[in-house]
């Protein structure tokens, strides 16, 4: 895949997720005493950690995406481990700034 749509497919995804966790946490946030942004944070945390186990398990031999079996080059060796260091930061952030929000606004 070329550079310009892989951006834009990121782009896609960020934007997509933060809309879809902003509703789910605004609907978190009416229900229950926590503040908008820490549900938002949370909802999006989760989004991202299930969006990437999905990811990488339809990629695997079997998965949705491959059908030949054989083990991508992306999550073989070293693509493997910057692949769940890289998700895993992000869901660090994530639940960071959740948890940011939630316990400075309570």
């Amino acid at each position: 895949m070329p550079m310009k749509e892989l951006a834009i497919a990121v782009f896609k995804i960020l934007f997509f997720g933060s809309l879809l966790s902003a509703a789910v946490g605004s609907a978190i946030a009416y229900f229950s005493k926590v503040t908008f942004l820490a549900a938002m944070f949370f909802t999006w945390g989760a989004v991202w950690l299930n969006s990437s186990l999905l990811s990488y398990e339809d990629a695997m031999p079997g998965g949705f995406d491959n059908l030949d079996g054989k083990v991508p080059s992306e999550f073989q060796g070293l693509g493997k481990l910057k692949f769940w260091l890289l998700t895993l930061a992000g869901a660090a952030v994530l639940f960071g700034q959740g948890g940011y929000f939630y316990v400075n606004e309570m």
